[in-house]
């Protein structure tokens, strides 16, 4: 099992500074499936800064045969949001169980693969949507 990374959180692109009170802030993340992408992986999608309040998740697979059966959570708990959901194609996941979560520090929302390899090729895509107050 290796931990990958999206282009958001290579790019160490954190939120640092608040904005004005009920701004609802997002961030998207993008990973593209490597031949070294196998199951069992983490890919770290969305990075999320402590205190962000969790609006919302939707994650989606694109290609010419996106599919993949993961789950959706974080560096404490690979499950916290969702639970080994399989998505096929042009379908989007969204995690109803993020609402409300709030962080008491700064982590990463990651997808963990299971089942079967992902397919060279794909891209998997993030975003997250919360607050911070």
């Amino acid at each position: 099992m290796a931990t990958r990374q999206s282009d958001v959180v290579a790019a160490g692109n954190y939120a640092d500074v608040a904005p004005s009170k009920g701004v609802v802030l997002a961030v998207v993340g993008t990973y593209v499936v490597t031949a070294e992408t196998a199951i069992g992986d983490v890919i770290q999608m969305c990075p999320v800064p402590k205190g962000a309040k969790i609006l919302d998740i939707k994650m989606t697979a694109d290609g010419g045969t996106a599919s993949m059966t993961a789950s959706i959570g974080d560096g404490d708990d690979s499950e916290r949001f969702l639970a080994a959901a399989a998505q096929t194609a042009a379908v989007a996941w969204t995690a109803d169980a993020a609402f409300g979560y709030e962080y008491a520090a700064a982590d990463t929302i990651d997808i963990e693969t299971l089942i079967a390899a992902p397919t060279e090729g794909d891209t998997y895509t993030m975003t997250v949507m919360y607050l911070l107050d």
